[in-house]
């Protein structure tokens, strides 16, 4: 979802209003359906101190104990000058169900010479294994260094068709130095 995903259906329904009264239409708004009331039970939570089963760490991504913000370890995703694609590390592929609603969060710190930006992203796939075509939703982005810890949180809805997640943990291929994150969550809300 768009950062000011909320002032963004603000502005759609004050210009909807508008039209709707310049037109001489007088009929109600009509009421969208509720949305379904899904069960979630799904509770994550990596804190990078064990074994991270099922997560692919591309070049230069891994635990480290370097710069922990809790406990001994974090994520670390290094950038090298002159790399030729992203830094990234995926968590395993998570199960879903349409319209089940989460919260993202987790802190993230960032010591980069050359800032392009970095970001954690809900991956959403149409297959139950994270395999595919996907898209990727931002839920966290940072576009300067974080020298010290950061903490973010997001929420985040499934979508219709979507059936498995990963959390993205990414920085742009022109930064240069370090980037952090550590207690990443998905929380059922």
């Amino acid at each position: 979802a768009h950062p000011n995903a909320k002032g963004h259906e603000i502005v759609a329904d004050a210009l909807c209003e508008f039209l709707v009264k310049a037109a001489g239409i007088t009929d109600p708004k009509p009421v969208p359906p509720p949305e379904p009331v899904v069960e979630n039970h799904t509770s994550l939570s990596w804190d990078f101190e064990g074994v991270m089963d099922n997560w692919i760490l591309e070049k230069n991504a891994g635990p480290t104990d370097e710069k922990a913000k809790s406990g001994k370890r974090c994520m670390k995703l290094f950038c090298e000058k002159g790399e030729k694609d992203h830094t990234r590390a995926w968590s395993q592929p998570i199960p879903v169900k349409a319209w089940q609603k989460f919260t993202v969060s987790g802190d993230l710190c960032a010591e980069l010479e050359h800032d392009e930006g970095i970001g954690v992203y809900v991956v959403e796939y149409e297959e139950d294994d994270a395999k595919g075509t996907f898209r990727y939703p931002l839920v966290c982005m940072g576009r300067k260094s974080l020298p010290n810890w950061t903490h973010f949180s997001s929420e985040y809805k499934v979508p219709e068709g979507v059936k498995s997640i990963r959390l993205l943990f990414w920085s742009f291929k022109t930064n240069v130095g370090s980037v952090y994150l550590d207690n990443l969550s998905l929380q059922p809300r």
